[in-house]
């Protein structure tokens, strides 16, 4: 079925949403609506393209993950160096001990 021909149950044959949507348009004083709807591009340059995360963050939003990933890794180890790298105690991080 062509993608003009949409038609809805109980509809009048020949009628579809399309001729409808076209016939009030006239009905309101515009020019009546082109249902040929042609194709306005070439398939052939119509393709789905596949992304990596890595690929998709870097072309369409401008991170680069692996260099995210890298600082990430190096402000750890700076405040991991700066706080001692050992396990911390409920005093040393703040927690309040109850009574």
């Amino acid at each position: 079925m062509p993608h003009n021909r949409l038609q809805f149950k109980g509809e009048p044959k020949g009628l579809n949403v399309l001729t409808l949507l076209s016939n009030v348009v006239e009905a309101l004083g515009g020019e009546a609506l082109d249902l040929s709807m042609p194709c306005r591009h070439d398939p052939k340059l119509v393709q789905m393209k596949r992304f990596s995360q890595h690929q998709f963050f870097l072309e369409v939003d401008g991170i680069d993950l692996e260099e995210e990933e890298r600082k990430w890794r190096r402000e750890k180890a700076e405040r991991e160096k700066s706080q001692g790298s050992g396990p911390h105690s409920l005093d040393s991080i703040g927690v309040a001990r109850l009574p």
